[in-house]
Order: structure tokens, then sequence, then C-alpha cells
């Protein structure tokens, strides 16, 4: 009688599991063309891991489709996403291929606060309260005095929903609030009814940079920015900003903004501008911000450290802390 030997078939069996188990899926990178190579050694060790590693010549087109669809989505936008979708295949004979795909996706700035605006469990993006400085530009710079003066004109320009334009106009100054998301400004709108702010607060959706929107010439005495030059790309955006709150500023009266500047000595690498851009915290050079400035009827009276500023002016506890800004 022949004796048989237990026989481990568990070897064999997983092995051809393993040549049946198959992949797809979507991965979607920010269009940052400074990380190319970051992102083509990111799916190189995915590729291998499902043991279906790429050769050189596959990774050399590779780069070079990565790098041509990032550099003109980002060339459009800040917003722009590369959609790497993969898909590994059996065959009859349970060998394994892969199928890739690159495609461009556009999303606008609006679409994007659209999304988050929608989302149940979002936080507000900006935090829950007025920014202290501007209230306190008002209190100091432009305070309401007698009943019966003209009210003090206000322009808030990327006012949301409204978390200060809504405070300003309680304040009793009158108040124009633009923002270029139309369901921020229908929330806006829907508020300034609820707890009837009309005709003292006004809201409409705009983009600031559009060159066919213009402002009343000499209308406002206070024109302010709460991050929205974030979202600025150029020297020249900041300078469309400058010319046309130029215009519709009374002579003497006021425009306040904050943005991101590099300290002294710091010159950000093309990596660090194009992280900023996508992270809506568009980082500028303070030479660049002068130069946005030049012969224009603009006076510097105040630079302040935005993040310390509110640190230290607004009351605990009264909700999440705006974005800090250097300006």
């Amino acid at each position: 009688m022949t004796d048989h030997l237990p026989l481990d078939l568990t070897p064999s069996i997983l092995r051809n599991l393993n040549a049946r188990t198959l992949y797809r899926g979507d991965i979607l990178f920010p269009c940052i063309p400074a990380a190319c190579g970051a992102y083509v050694s990111h799916l190189d060790t995915l590729m291998r891991n499902f043991g279906q590693a790429f050769v050189p010549e596959e990774l050399e087109q590779l780069s070079t489709l990565l790098l041509t669809a990032m550099s003109q989505g980002y060339a459009q936008s800040p917003n722009a996403q590369i959609v790497f979708h993969y898909e590994v295949k059996g065959t009859a004979q349970l060998q394994k291929t892969i199928a890739c795909e690159i495609s461009l996706v556009l999303p606008s700035l609006g679409e994007q606060y659209d999304t988050w605006y929608r989302m149940e469990d979002a936080s507000p993006l900006f935090g829950g309260v007025a920014d202290a400085k501007v209230l306190a530009v008002l209190a100091e710079l432009l305070p309401i005095e007698t009943t019966g003066m003209e009210r003090p004109r206000v322009l808030d320009i990327g006012a949301g929903d409204g978390r200060n334009a809504i405070p300003i106009a309680q304040k009793n100054y009158q108040v124009d609030a633009v923002d270029l998301t139309p369901e921020l400004t229908a929330e806006l709108k829907r508020k300034v009814a609820q707890i009837q702010l009309e005709p003292r607060l006004k809201a409409f959706a705009a983009d600031l940079l559009d060159p066919a929107i213009s402002f009343q010439t000499d209308c406002y005495d206070l024109v302010f920015l709460s991050e929205v030059t974030s979202h600025f790309r150029s020297v020249d955006e900041l300078r469309q900003m400058f010319l046309k709150v130029s215009a519709c500023l009374k002579p003497g009266r006021y425009l306040l903004f904050n943005c991101f500047l590099a300290k002294e000595g710091f010159e950000p690498d093309d990596m660090a501008v194009e992280m900023s851009q996508i992270a809506w915290s568009s980082l500028f050079l303070r030479s660049q911000l002068e130069a946005a400035q030049t012969d224009l009827p603009l006076r510097l009276i105040s630079d302040e450290s935005a993040i310390e500023y509110e640190r230290s002016h607004l009351l605990q506890n009264t909700g999440p802390l705006p974005r800090g800004t250097s300006k």
C-alpha cells in the first residue's frame, strides 16, 4: 500500500486568486506642474504593488503626458485636477494587462464654493464672526455720530453668506455685498430678508475680476476684501482690483484687504507658488504688491499681521478664527 502524503494546495490557490484579482480606479491630482515627478513616483509605486510595474519607456511617456496636462490645467485654473484612470485587466491565460487614461477636470472657483456650501457637515470656511479689524476701521475712521447723517457706504467684496456684511449693516451702515458664488449670495439674501435688513444691505453675485463688472465712481467710504486676494494668481489681477477700487472709493476714503505675503528674503520656488494657489492662499512678494499699485492714488496707512490682530481682538469662544493672512 502506498502512503499518501498530505498535499498543501494553499500556495497554488493563492497564486490563482492573485491572477484573478483585478484592479481599477481613479486618482485625482491637483494640477501642480512642479510636482509631476512626485506624481509619477506615486503611480509607479502603486502599479508595482499591483504587480504591474511600468517599464522605463512607459514611465517617460507617463511623465510627459502628466506634465502636459497639468501645465494646461494649471494655466486655466488653480482648481484644475488631473484624473488618472487605471484598470488592470485579466486575460484568458490568467495574465494581466494595464490600461491607463489621463483626463483634465476644470471646476470653477464658484463651483468649488458651491460644492463646499452644499456639504451638510461643513463648518463656516472663514469662521462664524466678523473680522475684528473691519469693525475697528469702521468705528475709528467712519463712526456714525449723528442720527440723520448720510450713512457711510461700505462695499464688501467676497461677502460670502454675510459674516461681515450683516453685522456692519446692523450697525446702521449702508452695505453692498458682492460675491462670485450665486449659492452664497442667495443665502445672504435669505438672511437679509429674514432679519429685515433691506434696503440697508444689498447683495449681488459678481466676479470682481470680470472686465465687464464695474462699480459706481466715487461711491464708497470703505471697500474691504477679506480672504479674497488669496484667490488672485498674478500681479495683473492685484492691479485690476486696485484699479476698480480706486475708482469707486470717495476721495480720502479707505481700502482694507488682507493677503499672504512672503517674508523678506524668502523667494518661493515654483512648487510653493503653485501649491499656494491651489490651496486658495496665493503667495505674493511685497515688491509685487507695490508694483500692482504703481501710479494709483493709494497711500499705505496701516500694515500689520491679520492673524495676530484677529487673535488679539476677537472675543474668546465666539466661533472659529478666520484663516490667517499677512497684511
